[in-house]
C-alpha cells in the first residue's frame, strides 16, 4: 500500500500486525509518517554506523 506523504495512513485494526516502511523519509510535517508512527508499537530508525549519523 503506497500513501502520499501528505495523506494520512489508513487506520489498521489492532489485531493486524503491520510494518510501515517510511522509505527513508523522516519529516515532522508529513501526515503519512505521523499517522503511521501513532499506530505503531515500535519504531526502528536505521542509521549508518558513522559518528555524524549517530549524532544526528
Amino acid at each position: 500500500m503506497a500513501v502520499d506523504l501528505n495523506e494520512p495512513f489508513p487506520v489498521i485494526p489492532d489485531h493486524i500486525d503491520m510494518v510501515f516502511d517510511l522509505a527513508g523519509a523522516l519529516s515532522n510535517s508529513a501526515l503519512s509518517i505521523s499517522t503511521a508512527i501513532a499506530q505503531s508499537d515500535w519504531v526502528i530508525i536505521p542509521i549508518y554506523d558513522e559518528y555524524k549519523s549517530i549524532l544526528a
